[in-house]
């Protein structure tokens, strides 16, 4: 998801160039996330369907001049190839995979800022004739950027005067901060009355909810509003804290400031999204240790996440005050 989010801005300067039409192929679930821009076209594909019948399907009473494979997997190099066959221009998204296994390797790493993944899918664009900027972008949502009524009268009711999300979850073990320690953050925030709104998927809402019975102020949104609900929550938010997730770059995309806690991974991969971001991490000599976080910590000890919940406290009253 947190590629996918941030291709948005880009989508939405080719849109905003006047001479093409683009559109943008992706998941059903994904759709909210170009729903907000202008003059995009979507098309939502089933993950069961195969590469040849979706081909057949795109083709259907259409010309296709460009395309501009932003993913570069096994499946979009098949669909590609086929557009290639026939005669369509190709420009494919570059994951300087020589670098990333540099900065991960356990000895005499090569600490580097790597291209963002933005300015990668800007350098695609501009292989394929379409010059863009990643950083011109309006927020979706940011004509409303203090109106509420969007939001559910349920969640309306319980918006305060100071609101902060906060996703503590992410796909793998070595990007989550120790959820001991997000209680504690939780904890100071919501005896200082700050509203406090958890963001998760289906399976945290057991969690989440726990949490938000035994605190005052803090309220799960797992599973209570779908994904165009928690994009208009989040918009209103006077700060995310987040791991290194999709919910840190969708938070950028409303254009929320985000403070981030990195883990196993690093921002000098390039997967910071242009936005108000502000980092905490370790500087360790391990770190970072994957790209994505899916390989076990080979210490053992997990310590890039031994980070004081005070740190993080003071990274957030700079942000809301």
């Amino acid at each position: 998801m947190g590629d996918v989010a941030m291709c948005v801005p880009i989508v939405a300067q080719l849109a905003q160039r006047g001479d093409v039409r683009v559109t943008v192929l992706t998941r059903k679930a994904f759709l909210p996330l170009f729903a907000q821009l202008n003059d995009v076209e979507t098309f939502a594909f089933s993950k069961d369907l195969s590469v040849l019948r979706l081909f057949r399907e795109l083709r259907k009473g259409q010309k296709w001049d460009t395309v501009i494979d932003l993913h570069n997997v096994l499946r979009t190099k098949f669909l590609r190839f086929l557009f290639r066959l026939s005669g369509v221009k190709i420009a494919v998204l570059q994951k300087n995979r020589c670098q990333k296994r540099k900065l991960t390797r356990k000895h005499c790493k090569k600490m580097r800022q790597l291209p963002s993944v933005q300015d990668e899918y800007v350098a695609a664009c501009a292989r394929a004739g379409f010059p863009v900027g990643a950083k011109i972008f309006s927020p979706i949502f940011s004509e409303r950027a203090k109106d509420f009524s969007p939001l559910p009268d349920d969640i309306l009711k319980i918006t305060g005067e100071k609101n902060i999300g906060i996703a503590p979850f992410a796909k793998h073990r070595t990007k989550v901060y120790p959820l001991d320690k997000i209680l504690q953050v939780i904890e100071h925030f919501s005896e200082k009355g700050v509203h406090i709104f958890l963001f998760g998927g289906k399976s945290d809402a057991e969690t989440l909810e726990n949490w938000a019975a035994i605190h005052n102020n803090v309220y799960s949104l797992a599973g209570k509003t779908d994904f165009t609900g928690e994009l208009q929550m989040m918009a209103h938010l006077d700060c995310m804290l987040s791991m290194d997730s999709g919910n840190m770059h969708l938070a950028n995309l409303v254009g929320v400031p985000v403070l981030s806690v990195w883990g196993a991974t690093h921002p000098f991969a390039g997967f910071v999204s242009a936005g108000k971001n502000t980092i905490v991490q370790r500087n360790l000599d391990c770190r970072p240790c994957s790209i994505f976080g899916n390989k076990p910590c080979w210490k053992g000890t997990y310590e890039c996440m031994d980070i004081p919940p005070q740190k993080i406290i003071e990274e957030i009253e700079k942000i809301i005050t």
